[in-house]
């Protein structure tokens, strides 16, 4: 029996607002763009006032953490279905069709995510969740493990799984632009290919 109690009329408008902000901000940033968008822009997607806005969120990059964080969550649980440890062909293109999938049913974080990523200036938040990534499908596969050696023996098997990770996600986004259709269904089998070949090449890196 659980020990949980339901949330109480205060709290539960509580989270709602806090919800309805968080979502304003993603798709504010999505919209005008992170560093372009203002407080008050956002305040008035939320339908609050800017006083209120700060009493949930202090400014732009906490409501981009708290975004990434929840993007972030969602990745990783998809991650964890990837078959251990050595996946065949089959069940890498069953895994990369399901995060197409995700991609393409929340791709507003994922292109807002994606195109932060690409900066020079890059989030701190949005950096992490490209650490996030490869630490969960490092649970899964040798491979990425190897990539996370931080002795310098594995270099290469890094290079590999950032363009990896790279490549996966560049095609989902095609793919859920094409509604899984023409180049993007191409992309995604490239993709599932790329990865079916740096998983083998666990072996030249030594590790088990």
């Amino acid at each position: 029996m659980s020990d949980a109690r339901p949330l109480s009329l205060r709290d539960s408008h509580r989270a709602h607002t806090r919800a309805r902000i968080q979502d304003a901000a993603r798709e504010t940033f999505f919209g005008r763009g992170y560093h372009e968008a203002t407080i008050d822009e956002i305040a008035q997607a939320a339908g609050v006032s800017r006083s209120t806005l700060y009493l949930y969120f202090p400014d732009k990059p906490d409501m981009l953490t708290h975004i990434a964080k929840a993007y972030g969550d969602a990745l990783c649980k998809v991650v964890e279905r990837l078959p251990s440890p050595n996946p065949s062909r089959a069940e890498i293109g069953v895994w990369v069709g399901e995060l197409a999938r995700f991609i393409a049913d929340d791709r507003t974080p994922a292109i807002l995510i994606t195109h932060l990523s690409e900066r020079v200036d890059a989030p701190m938040a949005v950096s992490q969740i490209g650490d996030r990534l490869i630490g969960a499908l490092a649970a899964r596969l040798p491979a990425f493990a190897a990539a996370l050696d931080n002795s310098g023996a594995h270099e290469l098997a890094r290079a590999w799984a950032l363009v990896v990770m790279r490549d996966l996600g560049w095609a989902c986004l095609q793919a859920a632009r094409d509604d899984g259709k023409g180049l993007g269904a191409s992309l995604l089998i490239v993709a599932g290919d790329l990865l079916e070949h740096f998983i083998k090449k666990n072996d030249e890196w030594g590790t088990t």
